[in-house]
């Protein structure tokens, strides 16, 4: 009977229909379920193992469709310990380990990079050239220094530095992971997004940025009731513009690794995000 099964395994991961594999082995029974459990759709999940094939095939080892899934599913659906990811996939946890970082190695290396320059796509303007934000994920409570990844009455977090174009909806800037403590404001000096911005250039961002006011445009701070009409409008087109950057974040946080509590180093969560960041771009390609 096992034999059979591991046959009939075998022919579902050569298939050309990365549902029917999925109806298979996980009892998926449509296109919603599959991008609940791997957070991207399926018709772009079979054009990503295309683009993966390209560079497996120079590997000694023959990978398949597998190998994909289960980089997007540790992504998506987080879980406490590695035994945890591994029993999905019935396999052993240190070969879950390999496969896992040979995938987003994978995933990372043969999608388009995340390019700075396309912030001038479709728009020609310096003030504002992109919009710009943090955001943080929890972590468990680090060995040493905890105290740096606390920020104000939360517990221990990464943060990251995202920039979102203007005339494209497309991620253009991220660095991190940064310790949680760390201002807004002090992130683009040590996140090199100041150098790489050219003269006369401004970004977009909050309140949280006022204190560099040369580099960022930001709203007028204070009570909405007490600023004057014109301050108040002002405010309003500023917050509207910015709500780019926001559903920029939530397509990046669409992997719930990045809201769970994280507990495997800092090493392979800024892989992880950087896998998502350029998910989310090729994703946005087919909508």
């Amino acid at each position: 009977v096992m034999s059979l099964k591991r046959k009939r395994t075998a022919c579902l991961l050569e298939s050309e229909n990365m549902l029917e594999i999925m109806f298979e082995l996980f009892q998926l029974r449509g296109e919603r379920e599959f991008r609940g459990k791997f957070g991207v759709p399926s018709y772009a999940a079979e054009r990503l193992y295309l683009r993966l094939l390209k560079l497996w095939r120079r590997k000694p080892k023959y990978y398949n469709r597998t190998h994909l899934l289960l980089g997007l599913n540790f992504l998506c659906e987080p879980a406490t310990n590695w035994s945890g990811y591994a029993v999905r996939f019935k396999i052993h946890s240190d070969t879950y380990q390999r496969w896992l970082g040979t995938t987003l190695a994978a995933i990372n290396h043969c999608l388009p990079e995340i390019c700075f320059e396309d912030r001038w796509e479709n728009w020609k303007y310096k003030e504002p050239s992109f919009i710009v934000d943090t955001f943080k994920c929890p972590i468990s409570e680090p060995v040493m220094n905890g105290w740096k990844y606390v920020q104000g009455t939360d517990k221990w977090w990464y943060k990251y530095e995202i920039g979102i174009a203007i005339g494209v909806p497309r991620i253009v800037w991220l660095a991190g992971p940064f310790v949680g403590a760390t201002s807004d404001a002090a992130i683009p000096k040590v996140s090199g997004l100041k150098e790489a911005m050219i003269d006369g250039e401004r970004a977009l961002a909050d309140k949280l940025y006022r204190h560099a006011k040369d580099t960022f445009i930001c709203p007028v701070t204070g009570a909405k009731a007490s600023l004057p009409k014109e301050e108040r409008a002002y405010n309003y087109l500023v917050y509207c513009a910015r709500q780019t950057v926001e559903r920029g974040i939530k397509r990046c946080r669409t992997g719930k690794f990045s809201k769970t509590i994280w507990r495997y180093g800092p090493h392979l969560h800024k892989l992880c995000m950087e896998c998502q960041a350029k998910l989310t771009n090729w994703c946005f390609l087919f909508e």
